[in-house]
């Protein structure tokens, strides 16, 4: 099952599940945010930078370019 069709299901199961059924989800999922991996900045940064590797406006490199660059500028 894709993640789509599961998000499907969970609009349409929250639409009609009662009010007892509503605050569990609420509260399993309210305390599972703590536990994000990344804060909202990271996630703001790393979706800018993907919009502009997809428009073209950012340099590209091969990952063996990347790896030499990586290779000579690390800190000794």
């Amino acid at each position: 099952m894709t993640n789509a069709v599961i998000r499907q299901q969970l609009h349409q199961y929250i639409d009609v599940a009662d009010d007892r059924k509503i605050e569990a989800i609420y509260n399993l999922v309210r305390s599972d945010m703590g536990n994000a991996k990344y804060t909202p900045e990271e996630l703001e940064k790393f979706y800018s930078t993907l919009e502009k590797y997809l428009k073209g406006e950012m340099p590209v490199f091969a990952t063996e370019d990347a790896h030499d660059y990586v290779r000579q500028n690390k800190k000794k």
